[in-house]
């Protein structure tokens, strides 16, 4: 592999794959195989909300409602690493301004295989009041191929398929979106497609995460995955599953992690309805405070080839058992 720089961004190519790094220190798949353009783009960007200046254990005041993604903050430092023989690596310190003490570490490692490893480490040098964290990856493929498909294994707990008083399955029997391979069902539709979402706009949110999910184009014959290290914790607690980490799928983004808005939509349903009563903004947010607290993430995201769509759910569920049955071990 190699490594140029060109117009204040950072060029990382092989043979078989071209990755731009941008000046935040965000990795996008530009060229896979014979493809080309806006493959799968800025791996492992965070999209954080909160309130700037909160002083709500002072006066009750939250303070102002603040949004943006990684390419909103500022950047502190940011070094791309001389390629290895396996690999190259890409470090980014950047901060938010506008909620002081919220810091991202975003490292980024390009395998000459296709595979890319985010590690993502936000840690907190003030108090500070999150409503909103996610790690994400943008247009995985939808850009190229407005026929590629959405694919991943069957949610294990889904909040609308509770509310409708249905299992994950038949919430996506109903709409033409499962699919049998080796016996096990996994969930396939358009990637741009809503998919009549029970509420709000995002083709999927309140859902668990799972081993991986992916876009796939048969037009082109490649995978853009995102794959978690380990087996993700879903909580019966209906409380605890809201206020932990979760999936969404929304404006043709991967999305998981904190999201604390709590909506009006819970009180309808008889399933979720009286679970958050009486609780408003300042009891959902998240709190992170000075002298260690920190969050981690680290994500799997990469680009495969594949045949057909049997192949890809194939190949992603070997490709998670390896990941996920790695063991490092020191002596």
């Amino acid at each position: 592999m190699k490594v140029e720089e060109k117009d204040g961004e950072y060029i990382v190519s092989s043979d078989k794959f071209t990755v731009k790094v941008n000046s935040y220190g965000l990795a996008s798949f530009v060229k896979f195989n014979n493809a080309e353009g806006n493959l799968y783009n800025e791996l492992g960007t965070a999209r954080v909300a909160g309130w700037s200046g909160s002083t709500y254990y002072v006066d009750g005041y939250l303070g102002k409602h603040v949004e943006t993604t990684s390419s909103g903050l500022k950047v502190k430092e940011l070094n791309v690493f001389q390629p290895g023989p396996v690999a190259v690596t890409v470090e980014a310190l950047l901060y938010y301004e506008e909620l002081p003490g919220f810091n991202q570490k975003i490292t980024t490692h390009i395998f000459k295989t296709g595979d890319v490893i985010v590690e993502n480490e936000f840690s907190f040098t003030n108090y500070v009041d999150i409503m909103k964290l996610q790690v994400m990856a943008t247009s995985p493929l939808t850009s190229l191929d407005d026929k590629a498909v959405h694919i991943m294994p069957m949610f294990r707990r889904m909040l609308w398929a509770e509310q409708l008083g249905i299992s994950p399955y038949d919430y996506w029997k109903e709409r033409n979106a499962v699919k049998m391979v080796d016996n096990n069902p996994f969930i396939v539709f358009p990637a741009i497609d809503p998919m009549k979402p029970l509420w709000w706009g995002a083709t999927y949110c309140y859902a668990s995460m799972e081993n991986w999910r992916a876009n796939f184009s048969d037009s082109y014959d490649i995978v853009a995955a995102e794959i978690l290290p380990e087996k993700p914790v879903i909580y019966s607690d209906l409380k605890k599953f809201v206020y932990n980490d979760f999936w969404f799928y929304e404006s043709r983004e991967f999305r998981d992690g904190i999201f604390r808005w709590v909506p009006g939509e819970l009180e309808i349903y008889e399933a979720t309805k009286g679970v958050f009563e009486n609780t408003h903004e300042a009891d959902w947010m998240a709190q992170f405070k000075a002298g260690g607290d920190k969050l981690t993430y680290t994500r799997y995201f990469s680009m495969y080839s594949s045949k057909n769509v049997d192949e890809a759910i194939k190949l992603l569920e070997n490709r998670t058992h390896e990941i996920q049955n790695l063991k490092v071990v020191a002596e």
